[in-house]
């Protein structure tokens, strides 16, 4: 209680003191208007601008100390030097509306009489904002006068016995009709996933005309076949029969379908730790091995669906494994240093399991090549 009673004691000090020092005498500056609303403007028409007009009210000369500005799209303008009882002066507002899309409304401070004085302005209103250029929507380039909005199209989790589409937008700026074709290509950030998946389905317009916009619609169908573990896709524009330097990026992960599953009824992977740091070690020389196990804290059988490692990873662990409830597997993972430059490594194995709380793992392998 004592305690309580002080900090009161010591809040209520403060308050008197701050009071005291910043305190206010009235204003002498007798503004027209103290609010101006400068209503729907562009962001394309640039700057606006508005002058409140002020009367010295009081029995002797006034002069501005400053103006301030509650945000720097605000740049106020006013009269200097001392001002006579009765005279006018001006406080100039603008208002820059370069990236302010929407409502917005801003205060300005006057000060006066060697700080002893403040008047408070207000400015505001809405900003219709620039249209979008057709860069900025459609960053990409493939071609010339051809673009799209995204080269990278994550996909994310993918069930057994689903399709899942996505949209890749693309706009032809030029002034003629162009052909278009997008087919699977080369490539692969992952072991046993290749550039073909055979999984993806691509449906685009075979022509785009002169300022047309089109959706290349991409899409993954698990319906038919049984697939786990990611399947990165690379697809490949060809626009007039020539193939495009820029390419698009897809990438899904298969899963189970964990529709209508008891998930108290269900297997629980419990990894004992997911990341390994070999500290400092050289190029060349034997694989690095380390050690993991995972655990089924279930009630079911764990399935390991897909191992999939790095180049320059392999695992023990492989795909098809079993698990009872209650027993646990331990596996190793061994880095091939030879596969690598010297610098950092952050490298990894995605392992994906029938546990429906978390489906995807990751164990990640580090290390400083010398």
């Amino acid at each position: 209680m004592k305690t309580f009673f002080y900090l009161l004691l010591a809040l209520s000090t403060f308050s008197a003191s701050y009071g005291a020092c910043f305190a206010q005498s009235p204003s002498p500056l007798v503004f027209d208007v103290t609010e101006w609303d400068f209503g729907v403007i562009r962001e394309a028409d640039g700057s606006v601008t508005h002058t409140f007009a002020f009367t010295n009210g009081g029995d002797r000369p006034v002069a501005i100390d400053r103006v301030t500005s509650s945000c720097g799209c605000t740049t106020p303008r006013y009269t200097r030097g001392p001002i006579a009882p009765g005279a006018k002066g001006e406080i100039s507002v603008t208002f820059n509306p370069e990236n302010f899309p929407g409502r917005f409304d801003k205060t300005v401070g006057v000060v006066s009489g060697g700080g002893k004085q403040t008047d408070f302005l207000k400015v505001g209103g809405e900003v219709i904002p620039d249209p979008a250029a057709v860069e900025d929507e459609f960053p990409i380039e493939i071609a010339k006068g051809v673009r799209v909005d995204k080269a990278f199209v994550p996909f994310r989790t993918i069930a057994q016995g689903q399709r899942v589409m996505m949209t890749v937008g693309c706009v032809n700026t030029s002034d003629r009709e162009v052909a278009l074709r997008f087919e699977p290509a080369e490539g692969s950030g992952l072991e046993n996933s290749t550039g073909g998946s055979g999984l993806l389905r691509i449906f685009a317009p075979d022509t785009l005309c002169a300022g047309c916009r089109a959706d290349i619609n991409l899409g993954y169908d698990l319906l038919a076949d049984t697939a786990y573990g990611t399947r990165y896709d690379v697809v490949r524009p060809i626009v007039d029969g020539l193939p495009s330097r820029t390419t698009i990026y897809a990438v899904m992960t298969g899963v189970d379908d964990f529709r209508g599953v008891d998930v108290d009824a269900a297997p629980v992977a419990a990894f004992d730790r997911t990341l390994h740091h070999f500290g400092e070690i050289g190029i060349g020389a034997e694989p690095y091995v380390c050690r993991f196990a995972v655990t089924n804290d279930g009630a079911s059988t764990l399935h390991i669906r897909s191992v999939q490692t790095r180049p320059g990873l392999t695992s023990t662990l492989e795909a098809g494994t079993a698990i009872p409830p209650g027993e646990a597997k331990t596996f190793e993972v061994a880095l091939h240093t030879g596969e690598y430059f010297a610098g950092a490594l952050d490298e990894s194995v995605i392992i994906v399991v029938d546990d429906p709380s978390r489906p995807v793992r990751e164990i990640r392998i580090k290390a400083t090549l010398k």
